[in-house]
């Protein structure tokens, strides 16, 4: 099992401001590491949460002769109903990119009041008040340190080319496929998991964790590692009915659009 950090985030290095860190730079940086690291003679299991999922969906369409299966967890797109996020992005969106700012997108925070609140909307457990502050300026703090980095990759994918690509895409990710996601998901709904497995010809399992929001690690660390289990030890091969939703989001969500 190899974690990888994408460009800018974690313990990877910051593009510089000459890189257009979009969609197509973070696929190649992917392509790459894979040959660096050896597995160029092997498909992989590829599996990645919010932007992560999205690129993980992307690279399995573009690069099947690497992938053996994809987890494609909670990722960011167009979904039928509005989360409080979708909302904020669509009228970010509408403006010109190189007018966007940090106030512009409540994941990007700039002080410790909005740091609790993109964690709360992150999260379906509610920890911004139980916690000191000390931690949250100490999770602030690394933040702060890309979140320049952090602007100009928003400002590179809030446009609906991208916010609509895996789902175009989805058709041509022929490769087994799993979804999960938190029922409670406040920046990507949960109705987008039903718009995906109707577009995956090969998906295996929509897993939709109850309690959860976004941060699926964060909230239901184990739950998440249970459903993944059970696809890495799934033989691909088998003839299997695919694992409808666990739940489903209400048609009358709609109305809060």
């Amino acid at each position: 099992m190899m974690a990888l950090d994408l460009p800018g985030h974690g313990g990877s290095t910051i593009p510089g401001p000459e890189v257009k860190t979009d969609i197509e730079y973070v696929m190649g940086k992917l392509n790459k590491f894979l040959d660096l690291v050896g597995v160029s003679d092997r498909k992989v299991h590829i599996a990645g949460s919010s932007l992560g999922g999205a690129i993980s969906g992307i690279f399995a369409a573009h690069h099947p002769e690497r992938v053996e299966k994809v987890s494609i967890i909670c990722p960011p797109m167009e979904t039928p109903v509005n989360s409080a996020f979708l909302k904020e992005l669509k009228q970010a969106m509408a403006l010109e990119p190189e007018s966007l700012t940090f106030e512009h997108c409540s994941l990007l925070p700039q002080d410790l009041e909005s740091t609790k609140k993109m964690f709360d909307l992150c999260t379906y457990n509610k920890v911004s008040d139980k916690l000191n502050d000390q931690i949250w300026k100490g999770f602030l703090l690394l933040r702060l340190n890309r979140n320049d980095f952090n602007l100009r990759m928003f400002k590179n994918l809030a446009n609906y080319d991208y916010l609509n690509l895996l789902t175009s895409l989805a058709p041509e990710i022929k490769v087994p496929s799993q979804l999960i996601w938190g029922q409670d998901d406040a920046v990507t709904h949960m109705s987008g998991a039903e718009v995906l497995q109707s577009k995956l010809p090969n998906c295996r399992h929509v897993d939709i964790l109850e309690q959860c929001g976004h941060a699926i690690d964060i909230d239901r660390p184990g739950a998440l590692c249970k459903a993944l289990s059970k696809f890495i030890k799934e033989d691909v091969d088998a003839s299997s009915e695919v694992t409808t939703l666990r739940s489903s989001w209400k048609k009358e969500d709609k109305k809060g659009k």
